[in-house]
């Protein structure tokens, strides 16, 4: 559990480093192994208004693969084998997951 947090610490941190960026930030994070493909999403607001967030690409892919390393972590310690996580940021820097464990389709929406 305590790798778990780590890793999710880690993803917030790099989206921290630009806090002045941003009231709310949406991040969404989904995969299919079967069809090979993962697909992520970033809103971010500020003052209610949607920004680009401008993350660079090497930030991109840390992230990708912290998520990839949280799914696995969380598959070997509790079994959840989720497809689609969710993480919300609000404008007082509560942090919120969501975990969705059905299989995702590149034609669904995210």
């Amino acid at each position: 559990m305590q790798s778990q947090f780590e890793i999710l610490n880690e993803i917030c941190r790099i989206f921290y480093q630009y806090s002045n960026k941003f009231d709310e930030l949406t991040y969404v994070y989904r995969f299919n192994p079967d069809e090979e493909w993962v697909g992520t999403r970033l809103s971010t607001f500020l003052n209610k208004e949607k920004v680009s967030f401008g993350l660079s690409s090497q930030n991109k892919e840390a992230i990708d693969d912290l998520c990839s390393k949280l799914h696995d972590e969380m598959l070997s310690h509790t079994g959840g084998d989720w497809r689609k996580f969710i993480l919300t940021i609000d404008e007082n820097n509560e942090v919120k997951t969501q975990f969705i464990y059905e299989i995702q389709s590149c034609l669904d929406d995210d």
